[in-house]
């Protein structure tokens, strides 16, 4: 409580709720009331790590809302991601707020959504499924990838000049790799004569 700015025009708004709990004794004996006072005030709350995916889903819903504004007639890719999203999400019915959001997973899977679909229509989508975009992030944690690079090197056996890694071509991967100087490096070897 301690973070929420009174400069916040939204945080002003519930200062009856959230100045009793600045102070810490405040927290040690909760009721039920209190339980439910702080549930209506935790979305003012900032969130410790910033939702990439959710950011991603936005852009990708609001290039379908500029299409329809401008009379676009070509936003397959966007609209394919969409559905595919929902696909994924809808395999993870487990999790109670997915199935909350259960009937709008389906409904983008269909043409009819589609085809009679407006920006007010894209930006409820877009307020219902940005939440759940992180439930498919957690899948990629998962996965692990190994890049296999044989540095590729110049120069004869005994040669007083010491032989150069080939230029490698994946942008920040290298740079990526632990306990290793950072692009200046690989610049320079890449450079050298």
């Amino acid at each position: 409580m301690a973070s929420l700015s009174r400069a916040r025009i939204d945080v002003r708004e519930k200062l009856d709720c959230i100045e009793p709990y600045r102070d810490l004794q405040a927290w040690e004996c909760l009721s039920a009331v209190d339980v439910a006072r702080l549930k209506g005030i935790a979305y003012l709350l900032p969130r410790s790590v910033e939702d990439v995916a959710a950011k991603k889903f936005d852009v990708i819903m609001l290039t379908l809302q500029l299409s329809k504004l401008n009379g676009a007639a070509d936003a397959g890719r966007p609209q394919a991601s969409v559905i595919a999203l929902a696909k994924r999400l809808e395999k993870k019915t487990v999790i109670p707020l997915v199935k909350t959001r259960l009937d709008t997973l389906r409904e983008v899977q269909t043409a009819d959504f589609w085809q009679n679909c407006t920006v007010f229509r894209l930006e409820r989508v877009r307020n219902e499924l940005r939440d759940l975009m992180h439930l498919l992030e957690e899948d990629r944690k998962g996965r692990k990838f190994v890049i296999d690079i044989d540095d590729i090197t110049t120069g004869t056996p005994g040669a007083s000049d010491p032989p150069r890694r080939a230029s490698c071509h994946l942008s920040g991967a290298l740079d990526r790799l632990p306990g290793q100087p950072h692009r200046q490096r690989h610049a320079q070897e890449d450079t050298a004569p």
